[in-house]
């Protein structure tokens, strides 16, 4: 048999058992050039995490989405029970009255008509000849009609209310219950939008006149008390995507959305996303759907799901009224629902090393000139899954989990939430440190500000001290993704930053005191002065008996004077002695003022009214990065 190496050169002699479409030819060639891998069926689940000034009231701010109509439902931790938005209170009306007219329909058939009007009396007024009258025929007919519209309303409200219960049922599983009950946060589920990716399946690009297979990105919040906020976008990849195009799709900053259509109710609670999708070519959809009008916007290049992300932020911090946040990070989580290409997962490794490795690593293998040696492993996350079904790799800037062939399908949601909610859990307790100390280096330094600052790092430090995870091995891969952020670090220098704090506080405290005690001594001061008229009447009184000779008389000499004059004398004295305590008092008043403007920050040159220079940072592969 030819050697490897010779077959290029020996493929164009026809009695070469590798030219032409020799089965040999195209062994050796699947050994030297194997076909990319293929991600049959894959999704996304991107995670921005981003902290507020101050702490949330969880339940207020829940109530104003869902009022606004920017949130469908909600749902506390640890709670079976999903809220709907107002907008479905209709519904609800509805409904009720569909099962009081099958519980009369039922009282008919039982000849308790009566009974049932005067236990339903305000029904039986409004409706008095249907209730007297009625056939119970003519009423199975009747509800039969009804059924059939409130089968379809039912099957509709637990489709908007699927997202929460699936989440309330999984974290009651995966967090302690204590944890739970004292309701850290709420979950939202948000409206969702409906987007057109510029890669179709196979890695097809999209062209523009193509409206085909739009994708829905279910959109969810988690709204916590400490001030940190987290929307989630679930994507369903286009279908039979190489590890290159799959990789491309892990990133929140790649601009892989042609055009979407937004939500008017969404739209409508921002001032910079409004106007662009107004400006920008698109139209509104004729058709109104779930209570809202939608808004086809058209790009003329491709956006990022980070700009979806940042029109929801607008909306949210506009409608809930809680100002602007500080910083945001975005963590994917991506799943590999199925493989194509390969029969298992040694095949797959063996066949695609390096496209594996970049798809969890999203670095390249090899650089030019030379391998990466010890480097890449050193970034590769451990596969910390415990079945051989799945690989699951946690890393700082990203989840993969790879669901391997030959084991079946996942669990779809419910098994995605097991792993998201403990990269979900990991991002809160970091990010709770980080506000900590955002709040400490943006403290004003008045004893109010740092008290805030006290009680918010006792509850937001809670959370990183002990584990609301349940059990080991996730809180083994909480760990693990709070190693890699330095969370350590972090914690440590808030810990010692307030203790500067409290050393402060003791400070002030001490001055406090002391400016106390001053004030105590100048209102003394002052009382000597306003009742000290008697007391100057009687020293000048003694200041004339005192003769002219000796230290006394010396001493005495300037103000005899004064004490001759007699009561205009002592007048004069007294004037004199209220005027120095207001003049002391006046120039302590002014120290103390030029101290507090000292403290004022001053404005940094002047903000240029056409906006700031924005630079876009991209990899070697041309991927936009955060």
């Amino acid at each position: 048999m030819p050697r490897v190496q010779d077959c290029q050169r020996w493929q164009q002699c026809p009695q070469h058992p590798c030219s032409g479409g020799s089965t040999v030819l195209k062994y050796v060639n699947a050994i030297i050039h194997p076909p990319p891998s293929n991600h049959k069926k894959s999704v996304g689940y991107f995670t921005y995490t981003i902290g507020y000034e101050k702490r949330i009231g969880v339940r207020e701010v829940a109530n104003k989405l869902l009022k606004k109509e920017i949130a469908e439902t909600a749902c506390l931790p640890g709670d079976t029970e999903v809220s709907l938005s107002p907008r479905f209170s209709d519904i609800a009306r509805l409904m009720e009255t569909v099962e009081r007219w099958h519980s009369f329909s039922s009282a008919v058939r039982r000849g308790r008509r009566i009974r049932w009007a005067m236990r339903h009396v305000t029904h039986a007024v409004r409706h008095p000849r249907i209730t007297l009258f009625a056939d119970s025929g003519d009423l199975e007919e009747s509800l039969a009609r009804m059924n059939e519209s409130s089968n379809m309303l039912t099957g509709a409200v637990v489709g908007v209310q699927f997202t929460n219960a699936v989440q309330s049922a999984v974290e009651r599983d995966l967090y302690r219950p204590g944890y739970l009950h004292d309701e850290p946060y709420i979950r939202l589920h948000l409206r969702g939008v409906r987007v057109w990716l510029s890669i179709l399946a196979g890695g097809e690009a999209r062209s523009q006149s193509d409206n085909s297979n739009p994708q829905w990105v279910e959109v969810t919040a988690l709204i916590h008390k400490s001030g940190v906020v987290q929307f989630t976008f679930a994507v369903d990849f286009p279908d039979n995507l190489t590890a290159e195009d799959f990789t491309k799709m892990q990133f929140g900053a790649s601009p892989i959305i042609a055009s979407v259509e937004l939500p008017e109710a969404v739209l409508t609670q921002t001032k910079g996303w409004s106007d662009l999708a107004l400006s920008l070519p698109g139209e509104w959809v004729h058709q109104v759907r779930a209570g809202t009008r939608w808004r086809r916007v058209f790009f003329p290049e491709a956006i990022s799901l980070t700009e979806i992300f940042e029109l929801y932020l607008e909306a949210f911090s506009s409608a809930a009224s809680v100002g602007t946040g500080t910083d945001w990070m975005c963590h994917p989580c991506c799943f590999v629902e199925e493989i194509a290409c390969c029969s298992d997962e040694s095949t797959f490794r063996e066949t695609h090393p390096e496209e594996f490795a970049y798809m969890v690593t999203r670095h390249r293998t090899q650089r030019r000139g030379g391998g990466r040696g010890d480097s890449m492993n050193s970034i590769m996350p451990p596969d910390t899954s415990l079945s051989m079904d799945c690989s699951v790799f946690m890393g700082g800037d990203k989840g993969l989990i790879v669901n391997w062939p030959g084991f079946g399908r996942s669990n779809g949601y419910a098994s995605h939430l097991n792993h998201i909610l403990v990269a979900e859990s990991a991002l809160l307790q970091f990010w709770q440190i980080r506000e900590i100390n955002w709040r400490i280096v943006n403290s004003t330094g008045s004893l109010r500000s740092i008290a805030s600052v006290q009680e918010d790092a006792i509850f937001g430090l809670r959370e990183y001290r002990e584990s609301p995870l349940l059990y080991g091995t996730a809180v083994d891969v909480a760990k693990y993704l709070l190693e890699k952020w330095r969370a350590d670090s972090l914690y440590g220098y808030a810990i010692e930053s307030l203790d500067q704090l409290q050393q402060f506080v003791s400070t002030a405290e001490s001055q406090r005191a002391a400016n106390r005690a001053n004030a105590l001594a100048a209102a003394a001061v002052l009382a000597t002065a306003v009742l000290g008229m008697p007391a100057i009447d009687e020293t000048f009184t003694a200041i004339t008996e005192i003769p002219d000779s000796g230290v006394a008389g010396w001493t005495a000499g300037p103000l005899k004077g004064i004490a001759e004059s007699g009561s205009a004398g002592v007048w004069f004295a007294y004037l004199v002695l209220l005027s120095v305590v207001a003049i002391i008092a006046v120039m302590r008043q002014r120290r103390r003022v030029r101290r507090i403007k000292g403290k004022r920050r001053k404005k940094v040159g002047i903000v240029w009214p056409l906006g700031s220079l924005r630079v876009t940072l991209t990899d070697e592969e041309g991927n936009r990065r955060r």
